[in-house]
């Protein structure tokens, strides 16, 4: 299978989780450092802030610190109450899709690597075509996690 190397990430971003022939990786787990992958197709999410926004309010500084591990855990662990403020930031980001974290797969998530589900919703969509409900995974830089 062929790999894409998702180090150099800036942003946070889906991995459709769809037989595509190519698996993407990622440095995730904050400061464990773990490397995760799936197969699937990459679609970056909306980074942008308003224009006077501070580093803090980018979606993946966001992310990042909601998972950020607490002092005497070295990883996060990705509880029910986590996914719901997990939940709650995706929903100020994107007006056209619907993305939550997958609630069967908590165990399996942790910072920077997120089991979700997403669905796309009208014009704007960045699933278009996509129907269904779509299994994938949040992914974002490590680097902010720690």
């Amino acid at each position: 299978m062929q790999k894409l190397c998702l180090y150099n990430l800036e942003q946070a971003g889906l991995i459709l989780l769809l037989p595509t022939g190519i698996s993407l990786f990622n440095w995730t787990g904050g400061i464990d450092c773990l490397t995760q992958e799936a197969e699937g197709a990459f679609v970056p999410l909306s980074n942008d802030p308003m224009p006077d926004a501070t580093r803090e309010e980018y979606l993946d500084a966001q992310l990042g610190e909601l998972c950020k591990p607490q002092q005497d855990k070295a990883q996060q662990t990705i509880t029910p109450t986590l996914a719901n403020d997990i939940d709650y930031v995706l929903q100020q980001v994107s007006s056209s899709d619907v993305i939550r974290v997958d609630r069967s797969r908590l165990a399996e998530s942790s910072a920077g690597w997120i089991y979700v589900l997403a669905e796309g919703q009208g014009d704007f969509s960045q699933l278009q075509g996509f129907t269904d409900e779509v299994k994938a995974v949040l992914t974002w830089p490590n680097r902010y996690n720690s």
